[in-house]
């Protein structure tokens, strides 16, 4: 699997109802998507931005919106989270990956509960998750990241195993040569680049995180 940092827009984002960001950065974000989701915690931010017009599809069932759209979809099976309950949807509607927004901050239980989700559905739809810091992702098999933007390195790195990984790299300031990391033992985090590459040979799955403070999504 390889990775191009800066990492470049999918076709579709999804917003969940975590921690915003300003009205400037979002409404630079929506423009680049041919599909923007909201669930509909989120919706009501778009709607006192003024931002309704580029939403696609509203979707949740209604506990957090405070007036349904006419985009609204209900999906109301408390079995599930919202953003379960929408990569179900999109899986069955043949996406493959979504960038996702606005998933951390806020309540530290429901960030969590996306890592999961993520990593239930991996094999069917790949997110690629954004905030203000960070990209990360779900991660079980090999993966090559090439930066295009930091020749030199410097780039924080972290691989926080989901529950565990047997991880070797090369082209970090720490490597790693079959290192066994799990969520109750050893991690690798806040790891750097010395280079614009990365080899990371993975046996068990992880989440990678990826410092995006010196570059945009494009």
């Amino acid at each position: 699997m390889r990775i191009d940092l800066p990492i470049k827009a999918s076709s579709t984002a999804l917003f969940l109802n975590g921690e915003r960001r300003s009205a400037v950065a979002v409404y630079q974000l929506v423009k680049r998507y041919d599909k923007v989701i909201a669930v509909d915690g989120a919706w009501n931010t778009f709607s006192k931005l003024k931002l309704e017009q580029y939403i696609d599809w509203v979707l949740g069932d209604g506990d957090s919106i405070i007036e349904k759209p006419a985009q609204f979809i209900e999906l109301s099976d408390q079995n599930y989270t919202d953003f379960e309950k929408v990569l179900c949807l999109l899986i069955a509607e043949g996406c493959r990956r979504v960038d996702v927004f606005w998933a951390s901050g806020g309540e530290m239980d429901h960030f969590l509960g996306h890592l999961s989700v993520a990593a239930k559905y991996a094999e069917q739809i790949q997110c690629y998750f954004f905030d203000d810091k960070q990209c990360f992702f779900y991660l079980a098999e090999n993966c090559q990241l090439i930066d295009g933007q930091k020749q030199s390195g410097g780039r924080n790195i972290s691989i926080y195993p989901f529950p565990e990984a047997l991880v070797s790299s090369q082209g970090l300031l720490y490597d790693m040569d079959r290192l066994l990391l799990q969520q109750n033992g050893r991690q690798s985090l806040r790891n750097v680049t010395t280079g614009n590459q990365v080899e990371i040979v993975l046996d068990g799955s992880a989440f990678v995180f990826v410092d995006i403070l010196s570059h945009k999504l494009t």
